[in-house]
């Protein structure tokens, strides 16, 4: 089977968003980034950048032939960024002096709040049009809160499943900085949801005494996998195979991947919002994947964020497309189709 480019959609794909099973949303936010912005510049910078990728690999290429698209990235919402940004920056800077708020960053930490909870319903909704014509759906981040819509859309349309978290952070905290949509916020609101049933953490290695309370009290609806008790079973002598089948085997039978860039090795993706040393390399976290796929579970859904692009290379576009790419196939693969 020949799976043709013609240089236009993702991947150099021609397929439609109407004739396509996987169809990809671009969220262009990262309003509550607290390092640093430009997340918001990440769906298109996959776009091009998925456009060089060869499209064959062994284990999914016939997966192809059943259509991916992305959808065009939101001008509004892009706009939208750049206002609350401003605004968000602004509290972010007092906040990192560890000075008293005042009446105006108060003011503006309510509208920064607000205009997220418009994005995650504007998510949700999107996602939920596309999950009526039975199309399966990718958020392309944007920060890591931009997922939190379509989580929300699965639960009101699959009675439980499992989150599969890559990443370098917990994300489980209530609010961040006063942002109760944060990016560090993202898992603790996904639980809110009844239908999450299971949160399995895999390489985090970067997170508050209380984040990890919470994993440890959660009465096994969150299994966290850190960085340090992964590499200590490998220096130790066990195979990643092994590592990994036990993070495949924490997962029920519908799984949604959040991919969270950072999760990797900081030289995969050095221009992340928070980058941290350590973490997977790249063949280590589809190999994780591959396993979910191969354990006769279903991809139900999925995210790739916290991609930004440098303005002197496209590495972390490449490394990011190249995630997309795969979980892509992985997802259309575990569906049986």
């Amino acid at each position: 089977m020949e799976v043709k480019q013609s240089g236009q959609g993702i991947f150099g794909l021609g397929h439609t968003v109407e004739e396509s099973q996987l169809v990809l949303l671009p969220v262009p936010w990262d309003v509550t980034t607290s390092y640093k912005p430009g997340t918001a510049n990440g769906p298109e910078a996959i776009l091009n950048a998925s456009h060089q990728l060869d499209l064959y690999h062994p284990h999914f290429f016939d997966q192809l032939q059943h259509g991916i698209a992305m959808k065009d990235v939101s001008k509004e919402w892009h706009e939208k960024n750049k206002k609350m940004r401003a605004l968000s920056e602004k509290v972010i800077a007092v906040s990192d002096q560890g000075l008293e708020l005042s009446e105006e960053n108060i003011k503006d930490t309510a509208t920064v709040n607000k205009e997220c909870d418009a994005l995650r319903n504007w998510v949700k909704t999107e996602a939920l049009a596309m999950i009526e014509q039975e199309k399966i759906v990718g958020v392309v981040g944007g920060d890591h809160s931009t997922s939190l819509g379509l989580i929300e859309a699965l639960s009101e349309t699959v009675d439980a499943f499992g989150i599969l978290q890559f990443d370098a952070h917990m994300d489980l905290r209530d609010a961040y900085q006063g942002f109760t949509h944060s990016h560090a916020s993202i898992m603790k609101n996904a639980l809110k949801n009844k239908q999450v049933t299971r949160l399995v953490q895999v390489g985090t290695r970067d997170y508050s005494y209380e984040e990890s309370e919470t994993s440890r009290t959660s009465k096994g609806r969150i299994k966290t996998f850190t960085d340090v008790e992964l590499k200590d079973g490998l220096f130790e002598d066990k195979s990643w195979q092994s590592l990994s089948r036990k993070i495949v085997n924490a997962l029920p039978d519908m799984v949604y991947i959040s991919f969270d860039i950072d999760g990797l090795n900081p030289s995969l993706c050095p221009n992340t919002g928070t980058p941290v040393p350590g973490g997977l390399t790249f063949e280590q976290a589809m190999y994780v994947i591959a396993l979910v796929q191969e354990s006769g579970r279903k991809i139900i859904g999925f995210d790739v964020v916290e991609v930004s692009p440098a303005q002197t290379n496209d590495w972390d576009a490449n490394v990011g497309a190249r995630v997309l790419f795969h979980l892509a196939g992985y997802c259309l693969k575990s569906l049986k189709l």
